[in-house]
């Protein structure tokens, strides 16, 4: 009972569940309860702060920030304020990464991978049951607030937004792809699976898939046979089945590229100070607007709030990996996904961040140097 509970409660939050109301994510209300029992044990309380301290003094310093301007300028304080996804990264998605390791996971990485596969899995089953009753996605998206998402829009019904997941058009399905070949590898079938049926809710799982062969524990040769095999199936299917996909590459592999050059790049600073510290602009989701999170950033917060978040992926990426390689790795893939959108938030990438953060701190007090993989 106690893997299954810590193995729901990873999906929960890896996935971003809520009930009914989009913001009513169900860890949250795990990890609020966790939150009592953690400030009654000292060393809990103090291990939580001591295992990331410089990476919480980033964010409290980027949470401060973020809020300052947001008052400054009024904001609405919605989900695309950098002070709410502050909020929310930290009692969605880092609490529960230290939940799970702290009283499951400790330093056991087979713990995680058992997770890891279960929560695919889980995932797995929805998507399809969602691929194949249109009434069943609906329902579902009902059922976890998401009954005005864009993947029940009349031409995406059918063609995306498959599975369980709040973050089903952003990180999850990509860092699903990218940690499951670099912790579980090629060895269980729920790796092919989840990244096929997760190609199409998302492009970036290519990159994913391309950025988790180079860390994955394989040999070269294999490597590139795979990689091979890979793209030629992807081209394949991915041109028969999968529109969005078609899309791309009859254009060349340059049509989100130049989609996101005309239409996204939009800024509107004016003056040196505007350019510092942000206009208090929202470009996300209005008519000349930008879901690219740089560009998000720097209209609203300005050019110091790229920098403090840059130095912050930077500086987790940092802590979560001891292998260099897979250090560049997690902070290539950070940023590429802050360009489709604000990775600092609640989300599976930061959720992960922390889930990697925490073991590997176990396994130096234990004066093991193991690396996660």
């Amino acid at each position: 009972m106690t893997k299954l509970f810590f193995g729901a409660v990873f999906f929960l939050s890896f996935y971003r569940i809520s009930v009914f109301y989009y913001f009513a994510y169900i860890s949250i209300f795990i990890n609020f309860s966790y939150l009592l029992f953690l400030f009654s044990s000292i060393s809990k309380a103090s291990k939580f702060i001591y295992c990331a301290k410089w990476e919480n003094v980033l964010i409290l310093f980027l949470f401060f920030y973020s809020l300052v301007v947001d008052i400054l300028y009024g904001a609405d304080f919605d989900s695309m304020s950098l002070s709410i996804r502050i909020f929310f990264m930290v009692f969605v998605s880092i609490f529960s990464a230290f939940f799970i390791v702290e009283e499951y996971i400790k330093n056991d990485v087979k713990k995680l991978i058992w997770i890891l596969k279960f929560s695919f899995f889980v995932q797995l089953f929805f998507w399809i049951a969602t691929y194949i009753s249109v009434d069943f996605k609906v329902a579902v998206y009902n059922i976890i607030g998401a009954s005005d998402s864009v993947n029940l829009w009349p031409q995406n019904i059918e063609s995306r937004g498959f599975g369980l997941s709040n973050e089903i058009n952003f990180t999850s399905p990509s860092v699903s792809v990218f940690i499951s070949l670099i912790l579980i590898g090629l060895n269980s079938p729920i790796v092919l699976l989840n990244a096929v049926t997760q190609l199409v809710n998302s492009n970036l799982v290519a990159v994913a898939a391309i950025l988790g062969f180079v860390g994955a524990k394989i040999k070269v040769i294999n490597k590139i046979i795979l990689a091979i095999a890979s793209l030629g199936l992807v081209f394949y299917f991915g041109v028969k089945y999968i529109p969005r996909f078609s899309d791309e590459i009859e254009s060349g592999g340059i049509r989100t590229v130049q989609i996101l050059i005309e239409n996204h790049l939009n800024f509107h600073n004016n003056g040196f100070w505007e350019w510092l510290f942000g206009a208090g602009t929202k470009v996300y989701g209005e008519e000349s607007g930008s879901d690219i999170g740089w560009v998000i950033l720097i209209n609203y917060y300005g050019v110091i709030s790229i920098f403090l978040v840059l130095f912050l992926l930077i500086a987790l990426s940092m802590r979560a990996f001891k292998n260099r390689i897979h250090q560049f790795l997690w902070l290539t893939f950070g940023l590429i996904l802050n360009t489709k959108g604000l990775v600092i938030g609640a989300n599976a990438y930061i959720f992960m961040t922390f889930v990697f953060i925490f073991i590997r701190y176990n396994h130096e007090m234990k004066g093991d140097s193991h690396e996660i993989r």
